[in-house]
């Protein structure tokens, strides 16, 4: 499911922007990254949480939810965290070579 997802992430961006646009592939890369990570770590979370609940004799039906507002903040985190690694290095080299990212 994640790798599907990230397919068309990439597809999807890189349609989307500009035939000029000069790191259209550096962003789709980044998109797509982000909906792997967070679909696979989803998955885990998922699989996981409901078991967790039940060991510490929690009712494991409230996972669904917890589920949902635990993966929105780590979404965002990991989109946050995978666009400054791999969009930084890249502004790093348009600045020392004294252009605009635009």
């Amino acid at each position: 499911i994640a790798a599907l997802l990230a397919a068309l992430s990439y597809w999807r961006v890189d349609y989307f922007l500009p035939d000029d646009a000069p790191h259209a592939h550096l962003e789709s890369a980044t998109v797509a990254t982000s909906a792997f990570c967070i679909v696979a770590i989803a998955v885990v979370v998922g699989a996981a949480l409901p078991m967790g609940l039940y060991l510490v004799r929690l009712d494991p039906a409230h996972a669904g939810a917890t589920i949902q507002v635990v993966m929105d903040i780590v979404g965002v985190l990991i989109t946050c965290f995978v666009g400054s690694r791999l969009l930084s290095s890249h502004a790093d080299e348009v600045a020392a070579q004294g252009g605009r990212l635009l």
